[in-house]
């Protein structure tokens, strides 16, 4: 692929990612600024693992879904040469948006519910907090988070997986860099 335009972001590469056979290169420049070509360097590599990330409305809606989550992301790092390493990471952010969720009285005591089940994640450290410096603004979005992520870190990881249990992502809103699944397939989908 070449570098300008980030052509492997605007494509869906699950079906190729997933070949045992099947290995995904950037060449080129990103810009025309610069002035001496840059060496060619391999994307998504093979078992390299992913980051997994879920959004508020799923933690809210089932805080039981870290630990699903966490089990998952354990089958799949207790073979690491296989699947490399995996991780389940949240914004830096994640207890603000929590905190919101709470003055919503319905859903209240299931957010606090998730605020002591991801505290629970930090202590044992099965959850990791990414803060994204270029990515401050005031309207956070858990898929645009989780984009920059992907854009972060194609060169050392294969996978970007978006949870979602309740469809708190409607597919018209899917990337192409990120992976959909619910907590319970992690495992199964990249095994």
């Amino acid at each position: 692929f070449d570098r300008f335009g980030e052509m492997y972001f605007n494509r869906n590469l699950s079906k190729h990612k997933k070949e045992a056979a099947t290995r995904m290169w950037e060449f080129g420049v990103p810009d025309f600024s610069y002035g001496d070509m840059i060496p060619a360097k391999e994307i998504f590599p093979k078992n390299s693992g992913g980051f997994v990330t879920t959004d508020m409305s799923n933690l809210s809606s089932n805080p039981l879904i870290i630990q699903t989550i966490h089990s998952e992301i354990n089958k799949l790092n207790a073979m690491p040469t296989v699947h490399g390493q995996w991780s389940f990471i949240l914004p830096h952010n994640w207890l603000y948006c929590l905190k919101m969720m709470v003055l919503d009285h319905e859903s209240g005591q299931r957010v606090k519910e998730a605020i002591v089940a991801i505290s629970i994640g930090l202590s044992n450290d099965s959850v990791q907090i990414v803060k994204l410096w270029c990515a401050e603004d005031g309207d956070f979005n858990h898929i645009h988070f989780m984009d920059r992520v992907a854009h972060n870190n194609y060169q050392t990881h294969q996978y970007f997986v978006y949870v979602d249990d309740i469809a708190s992502v409607s597919p018209s809103q899917y990337i192409n860099s990120l992976e959909f699944v619910p907590s319970s397939k992690i495992y199964s989908n990249f095994s």
